[in-house]
Parts: structure tokens; sequence; C-alpha cells
């Protein structure tokens, strides 16, 4: 993994969220469950499309949940989607973007950290995980951009500042963008 190269950014966004954090597993219902999965899903894409705005307005090219199907990456070596893929002057950033809920407690502070350390399934694993595989097959940004890439970085972008900002030990770098 490239877990020093990774960046992070902290996008500001206009939702104002400060009730509690809502999860399908608060929930026993299955109606409940998908409800709020698909509040969340829609939320997501959103900051997803925020964090595009941002860059598409410094005139990047830009693409949204780009599946890694589409990159032909095997299940087993990378899945999921990259969030934000930006492309400008022969830098790639893969971005994931995370909208956060503040951590107000030590435990969501935990829960924070616990979901970003690198480690095997975590957030981050599955993004690094994402960012190798473009990494290795640098191809499929060249045929998506239609130019080759001289750099791919990848980057981390949140809607909140986070707790793993803090951590000494965490491999992230960070900067923070308002939009």
């Amino acid at each position: 993994m490239h877990l020093d190269s990774v960046k992070m950014l902290s996008v500001t966004s206009s939702w104002n969220l400060t009730q509690a954090p809502l999860t399908p597993s608060t929930f026993n219902s299955r109606s409940m469950k998908e409800c709020i999965g698909a509040a969340n899903g829609r939320r997501g894409l959103q900051f997803n499309q925020s964090v595009a705005e941002v860059f598409r307005n410094d005139g990047w090219g830009v693409s949204v949940e780009v599946q890694m199907t589409r990159f032909q990456a095997p299940h087993s070596a990378a899945s999921g989607d990259i969030d934000v893929i930006a492309m400008k002057d022969g830098v790639v950033y893969i971005c994931e973007c995370k909208e956060l809920l503040f951590a107000r407690t030590i435990s969501e502070v935990v829960e924070q950290l616990r979901r970003f350390r690198g480690q095997h399934g975590d957030s981050l694993w599955r993004h690094t995980r994402r960012v190798d595989w473009v990494r290795s097959h640098p191809a499929k940004i060249t045929e998506m951009a239609g130019w080759e890439p001289m750099e791919i970085r990848s980057l981390l972008v949140t809607s909140k500042i986070v707790p793993m900002q803090f951590a000494k030990t965490f491999p992230l770098k960070f900067c923070r963008l308002a939009c």
C-alpha cells in the first residue's frame, strides 16, 4: 500500500448536520434499514458531487463514482468505486470522499479512527487497494483522460475536521478546502 502518499482534504459543506448519526445498524426492521441506507447513499453522492465541483471550478476534468469494473479490476484485487477522479496537467487524483459527522464523544472519535487505520477491510484499506490498482494499470486512466498520467495521487476528502488529523501515527497529510 502507498499510505505515505495518501493525502487528506477537508471540504466544508453547506449541510449543517447536528443530529446524531443514523446508520442502518441502528434499526431492526428491513424497511427502516433500507430507508436509512438510501438516505445515506444520497447524502454521500451529493458530497461527492460537491467535491467534484470544487475540482471542476479549478479547471480539472472530473468523473464521479467510477466503478472499479470500468478499470477491469477483479473483485479480489479492488472492488467498489472511486468517488471522484480529477485529472489535469498530467496529474490524477483518486479521491475517497466521506461526509462525516463531527465526532463529539470519545467513542465517536475512536470509531472514526478505527475506520481509517489502513488495516484489512477498513475504509482506508479499501481506498488504498483501489489506488494501488489504478497505479499498476495506468493505461486505464490514459483511456479515460486521453493522455498518459505523470502522477497518480491519492486523496481522502472529508466534510469535517476529523480526529485522524491529530493522530501522530496516521499516514495521511492534511489540508483544508472550503466549498
